[in-house]
């Protein structure tokens, strides 16, 4: 690669904080250690501002956001933010892990606390990283920031001018690198994220093209977004064949697969009707005196009896474990699905002949509409799915989870001809995440399952 990590900036800016005034809320508050640090380290005047919260609500130029903004980098220059008690209730990744207990220069000090930060608002600060990949590469390289010259005239760089820097690794890997590039390059600028601007005369065609991108985003580039839509939905299926976990499920004398895919707070995420009671489960590739199981949650509905929850309706559940249960492998995130969106399923429907592999289809997200027989709005789509992809989920072209793939109920015997399948959207995975997390979600509730776990690692489900 040729883009140096001294590049990157760690610093947060407006992009960094997708859900801000949750987070100044948050902060305001101050109910939890690192919120209460925090707002020990601001200002009068900007404590002050927060006073005013109601009141800047909704303006474009916001004060309060700005001196926010400026307050946490501040912040990320200090040498005292972690503490071990502060930070015991806060799942820490690994790259943060690695800092702990270590002189640290200024640069290894702003980037350990930028991960402590994004570990405490896990949702309300975006993730970072550093630009990996072709794709992030030509994103950074083409940045309009970049492309002025020394009078303040911008000049954009051409494709050939990213050939020239491009490292021997990349030449060798594309046998005709210039064209590839060109190819991605077009992939990006479909989706609206690069722009070609003209050729430059005096370069050869069709390597003179001239290429801007106004917005580059660190999380998406750390999230390997662009490198997803350039390479499309096969880099997909490569790059995430670890983050989802086969299940092997017992019932009785029945034994069935199902699957469930990783986070990126650490949490498993599978199909509710795969954690059923009086169901033993082993999750293929665990080891549970490394990461032992600390809860099972799925929704709640109270019924007539006061205060007595039962299994709700919404087919989705949560494993969390006290550490991360697979080292090294990426995490999912979620987004809000969009329909016709080209879509990527991963499971492990079980094929007779063959062993229960990895399994991808694509299709598309047909419709989202309201199910009469079960109350709730489901995702359907056109990719095959069979019984052991329960649990799995349908990722978009940009690597997000867009829903949890549920099971058919008779009462869908309509989208089972279509040779449909469902889905529970994203939505659902993200209250229920929302719940686990302490955080309250509107009308609805967490139901913790209880559950017993053998050396061995089979987890048996009580109710």
């Amino acid at each position: 690669m040729w883009c140096p990590i001294s590049e990157i900036k760690w610093h947060f800016d407006l992009g960094d904080l997708p859900h801000r005034w949750r987070l100044a809320n948050r902060i305001q508050q101050h109910a939890d250690p690192v919120s209460q640090f925090l707002w020990d380290q601001f200002s009068d005047d900007t404590k002050g501002l927060f006073e005013s919260m109601a009141a800047l609500w909704g303006l474009v130029e916001n004060p309060l956001i700005h001196a926010m903004i400026s307050e946490l980098n501040k912040v990320l220059k200090r040498s005292d933010l972690y503490d071990k008690d502060r930070f015991a209730n806060i799942r820490l990744p690994s790259n943060a892990v690695h800092f702990v207990g270590k002189e640290l220069t200024s640069d290894d000090q702003i980037l350990f606390n930028r991960l402590l930060l994004e570990a405490a608002y896990a949702d309300d600060i975006a993730r970072s990283g550093p630009i990996n990949g072709l794709a992030a590469e030509i994103m950074h390289f083409f940045w309009d920031v970049y492309s002025f010259d020394d009078q303040g005239n911008q000049v954009p760089k051409t494709l050939s001018d990213f050939l020239d820097e491009c490292t021997s690794d990349h030449h060798k890997q594309y046998p005709d690198l210039g064209l590839e590039i060109r190819r991605f390059c077009h992939k990006l600028i479909a989706e609206g994220l690069l722009f070609s601007v003209g050729f430059n005369s005096d370069q050869r065609l069709p390597y003179s093209e001239k290429f801007l991108s106004y917005f580059f985003s660190r999380p998406m580039a750390a999230y390997g977004s662009y490198e997803f839509v350039a390479f499309g939905l096969s880099k997909i299926r490569e790059y995430f064949s670890n983050s989802v976990v086969k299940l092997i499920i017992n019932e009785g004398e029945k034994e069935q697969v199902g699957t469930g895919f990783l986070m990126q707070d650490g949490m498993l995420v599978t199909a509710a009707h795969c954690v059923e009671k009086g169901a033993n489960i082993r999750i293929e590739g665990w080891d549970p005196a490394k990461a032992p199981l600390l809860r099972i949650a799925v929704f709640g509905e109270y019924v007539s009896k006061p205060f007595v929850a039962e299994r709700g309706k919404v087919d989705v559940a949560i494993l969390e474990f006290a550490t991360d249960i697979f080292a090294n492998v990426p995490r999912f995130q979620l987004r809000q699905e969009s329909v016709l969106d080209d879509i990527l399923v991963m499971g492990y429907p079980p094929l007779s002949g063959f062993q229960s592999g990895l399994i991808a289809s694509k299709g598309e997200v047909i419709s989202k509409e309201m199910s009469t027989a079960r109350n709730q709005p489901l995702i359907i789509f056109s990719a095959s799915v069979k019984g052991g992809n329960s649990g799995g989920p349908l990722i978009n072209r940009y690597g997000k989870v867009v829903g949890l793939v549920t099971n058919l109920w008779a009462g869908d015997r309509d989208v089972r001809k279509l040779g449909y399948g469902l889905a529970t959207p994203a939505q659902a995975i993200g209250d229920l995440r929302n719940l686990a997390q302490g955080r309250l979600v509107k009308d609805k509730e967490l139901l913790s399952l209880p559950f017993k776990c053998n050396e061995e690692g089979v987890i048996s489900v009580r109710q």
